[in-house]
């Protein structure tokens, strides 16, 4: 998510010199749109396009982290090439 928290490993990440922000995933248009052109990257609604990244934040309420935590690992081994 993009919101206070997920916005602030969003900055952290995109200027941190070895490391680059590809992805900011929300499921709120407006605002993952806002992040995604604030800090350079692209914004997705769902975890489709995680064949672009090596690692993932889980930026979510508390309660829910368990369950985007497994979709992303879901995403992430997909297709069986995945570390």
């Amino acid at each position: 998510g993009s919101g206070t928290m997920g916005s602030l490993h969003a900055r952290v990440i995109a200027q941190h010199l070895a490391t680059e922000l590809t992805l900011v995933v929300d499921t709120d248009a407006t605002r993952g749109m806002a992040a995604a052109e604030a800090w350079g990257s692209k914004w997705v609604p769902s975890l489709e396009d995680l064949d672009l990244v090596d690692a993932v934040v889980v930026a979510t309420p508390s309660e829910t982290h368990l369950e985007w935590a497994l979709r992303a690992l879901e995403a992430l081994i997909h297709d069986g090439t995945r570390r």
